[in-house]
């Protein structure tokens, strides 16, 4: 509860702000109202801030713990079962990598870290993986299942909680790929195109290497989940 309050002021600068100030309003109220007053209708207008200040103390405290709280806690469920979605749709798609180079001696496990991905799929294992999956359409069906299925966890995700503007973006950019990979037909000449940015992409989520971020340790994907 502690953190929900913290996460509160940190976030509800403004409100948190009304907050403080009609508690100190209400002090100096309850240490100033014995004394005369400085002029005409001076108690009553300090007795009208004064409920208004109670009014706003009030408002404030049900909304920490009867909307933002409920909230809050909502949200980290959401993101908390997203990132298991998004580890369970890593380990099952390299599963599938693994099978298609036919090597039973790695697990989907070994290669979930951004690092060990691209220490494993280099160049050579990559373009072997991609040359071997196109004769293999059960496999491929596979692959975009599990692209599907991560597609509808992030819809989910961006409809259900109110995202920073630069997370929103981020996962925004990231579902529009995924819903481009999902209508890839690599048996059709005229999507060989479509085909190869499909790899790319693909590379780019799990290994997170791109011309913009040339190579990195981070899962960008778990980064922006982190700070919301």
């Amino acid at each position: 509860m502690f953190d929900n309050i913290k996460k509160f002021v940190r976030e509800e600068k403004i409100i948190f702000s009304i907050f403080v100030f009609s508690i100190f309003f209400s002090f100096f109220y309850i240490f100033t109202n014995r004394y005369d007053e400085l002029f005409v209708f001076w108690k009553e207008l300090m007795d009208f801030l004064y409920w208004i200040s109670l009014s706003l103390i009030a408002a404030i405290i049900f909304y920490i713990f009867q909307v933002y709280i409920p909230k809050n806690l909502k949200s980290k469920k959401i993101i908390n079962n997203f990132k298991e979605n998004y580890k369970y749709f890593k380990l099952d798609s390299i599963q599938i990598f693994l099978f298609v180079l036919k090597d039973f001696t790695k697990k989907s496990e070994d290669l979930i870290n951004v690092k060990d991905f691209r220490n494993y799929f280099n160049d050579n294992n990559w373009r072997k993986l991609i040359n071997e999956i196109d004769d293999n359409n059960e496999l491929f069906n596979d692959l975009l299942f599990q692209i599907e299925l991560l597609h509808k966890k992030i819809n989910l995700l961006l409809l259900s909680i109110d995202l920073p503007n630069d997370v929103f973006d981020f996962f925004h950019r990231l579902d529009n790929n995924l819903y481009k990979l999902k209508y890839i037909k690599k048996e059709n000449d005229r999507y060989q195109n479509e085909y190869k940015l499909f790899w790319i992409t693909l590379k780019e989520i799990f290994s997170w290497y791109s011309i913009v971020t040339w190579n990195s340790d981070i899962d960008f994907i778990e980064k922006n989940l982190n700070n919301i």
